[in-house]
């Protein structure tokens, strides 16, 4: 906003270049405006002593009154000093407090942290609180065990829907089986809420297939998968079987999708009623559940979910169950 220690001669420094900053960076301050409008800001390490971003807060909190964009803040709770004065700290408290309710006059709420050091913890938890409300789906299936192909398809569509509905992203690689009827039930959800542009709730990336040298493509594929996974907080895995050479084997990409959610931190759910990988990957997960932080309301709709069903539609209420937990975790 005031220059780059790269252009000196551009940093905003002296009175005169405060002066001139409408007409010299007017439309950096209508970019601004904009986005103070439209997003969340957190700011990090801001005094609020500057007097342009003063000036377009006062501008936005006039035109928008209270119905203003909510922001936060951290700022550290004043320390006691050695050799300080008990008036002098006092002083400093009041001054803090008188600052963080000004603040709340543009509809920016503030957050005391004891030391700096906290801040980090802090995007940690905002990043997983972000995460959680985009769901990866990992599957694929050239059969369906003892389930009816019709019954599996309407499942899979009501299940897109479900997700929409629940206010996740889905994110998808378009596996082999399962995408089509999956995918169509989201873009169904999608256009029939009117919920916003098809790109804000639906990621989906077919795998690039067709690369001739193995070593490249698998490579490749890693990398792909990684890029997909890491834009989501959970990993929800279905089924994982294919064909190969004429014969039905357990899907080894659903098992590196679930190494890579693993190292990601992701909250893995395997449906081990869907069978063959999603059912190998549960008894993987089950000790860790059982072990993990989660609360007790989360163990035992993990334990609902991996019950047996005479037909898919049976994990419609379980898997909405499961991702309502993890989305307000």
């Amino acid at each position: 906003m005031h220059g780059d220690v790269e252009h000196p001669a551009q940093v905003v420094l002296t009175k005169d270049d405060y002066e001139r900053y409408p007409i010299d960076r007017g439309a950096f301050i209508n970019g601004l405006t904009g986005d103070l409008v439209s997003k969340t800001f957190l700011f990090l390490g801001f005094s609020f002593k500057d007097p342009n971003l003063d000036y377009i807060l006062a501008r936005i909190r006039l035109t928008f009154q209270a119905n203003g964009r909510q922001h936060y803040c951290v700022f550290r709770r004043v320390q006691e000093q050695a050799g300080q004065s008990q008036a002098e700290y006092e002083y400093l408290q009041i001054k803090q407090r008188l600052a963080i309710n000004d603040l709340k006059r543009f509809n920016i709420k503030t957050l005391l942290v004891d030391s700096y050091d906290e801040i980090t913890e802090l995007l940690r938890r905002i990043e997983r609180t972000y995460r959680r409300k985009t769901l990866f789906i990992s599957g694929s299936a050239e059969e369906f065990g003892a389930w009816d192909k019709s019954d599996v398809s309407e499942f899979l569509n009501d299940l897109g829907k479900i997700v929409i509905q629940r206010g996740f992203r889905l994110v998808s690689g378009f596996g082999w089986g399962i995408s089509n009827d999956l995918l169509s039930g989201a873009i169904e959800q999608i256009y029939g809420q009117r919920i916003g542009h098809i790109q804000d709730h639906l990621i989906v990336r077919p795998f690039p297939r067709y690369i001739a040298d193995v070593g490249v493509r698998d490579a490749l594929w890693h990398e792909f998968r990684k890029d997909l996974i890491s834009q989501a907080g959970i990993a929800l895995f279905m089924f994982g079987n294919k064909l190969s050479d004429g014969k039905t084997v357990l899907a080894d990409g659903v098992r590196k999708e679930y190494a890579i959610a693993r190292e990601l931190d992701l909250v893995t759910v395997p449906v081990a009623p869907t069978g063959y990988v999603a059912n190998e990957l549960w008894q993987l997960d089950e000790p860790g559940v059982k072990s993990s932080a989660m609360s007790e309301e989360i163990k035992q709709a993990f334990a609902r979910l991996q019950a047996p069903a005479a037909k898919p539609q049976e994990l419609l209420s379980r898997i909405s169950e499961i991702l309502d937990l993890l989305g307000k975790e």
